[in-house]
């Protein structure tokens, strides 16, 4: 019997945008957090909630588009 894996609800939300919306928000923060936006895309969400603080994931990311993808 295969063991599910919990994975936190903030990396689930963000698995389901559309690349577009993930690199554009990673450009915006490239600079002052080191992010990479010429990675693959699961890199991309792993570096987001490795490196940026989890309010602004959700004042810039979950506030606007939390509705849509849940």
């Amino acid at each position: 019997m295969e063991q599910r894996t919990l994975r936190e609800p903030l990396q689930v939300f963000m698995e389901k945008l559309p690349t577009k919306i993930l690199v554009n928000f990673a450009r915006k923060y490239k600079e002052r957090f080191g992010l990479g936006t010429h990675l693959p895309r699961e890199e991309v969400v792993s570096q987001i909630l490795e490196k940026l603080p989890r309010d602004i994931i959700l004042q810039e990311l979950y506030a606007p588009y939390g509705w849509a993808v849940m």
